[in-house]
């Protein structure tokens, strides 16, 4: 995937918005922040489910299907423990910054990544 449509583009703009829509309290900021998220993480999610099935032999794809998907919920439901036990301890506001913090940090680790892996003929021109 092109650096251009890769997931990890969108990452930095929704948690921007997101902790706007926090510190503002403005509903469409939190409406546009939650849309940006959303098309970002079901393109990660698309993305990686292809790979998946170009990697995986046919007799083994509905095992490595489900062992994904487990593995998703799971790390979907982690980071909404990890907030709620963040905003009890302290602030709702710093639970949504640490959030924001490591969203962005795994985005930037995930990008130089596919930058490395990605082989020279898919490199852009320039």
């Amino acid at each position: 995937m092109p650096p251009a449509t890769s997931p990890h583009c969108l990452a930095a703009p929704s948690v921007a918005l997101l902790v706007a829509a926090q510190a503002w309290a403005l509903m469409p900021v939190l409406l546009a922040g939650t849309t940006v998220t959303g098309i970002s993480i079901a393109m990660g999610y698309r993305g990686n489910l292809q790979v998946i099935n170009e990697i995986a032999s046919g007799d083994k794809r509905a095992e490595v299907i489900s062992s994904f998907l487990i593995v998703c919920f799971a790390g979907n439901a982690v980071p909404v423990v990890a907030v709620g036990i963040l905003a009890a301890t302290f602030t709702p506001m710093i639970a949504t910054v640490c959030l924001a913090a490591m969203i962005s940090v795994l985005a930037l680790i995930a990008l130089g990544v596919e930058m490395r892996v990605r082989p020279q003929s898919e490199a852009p021109a320039g």
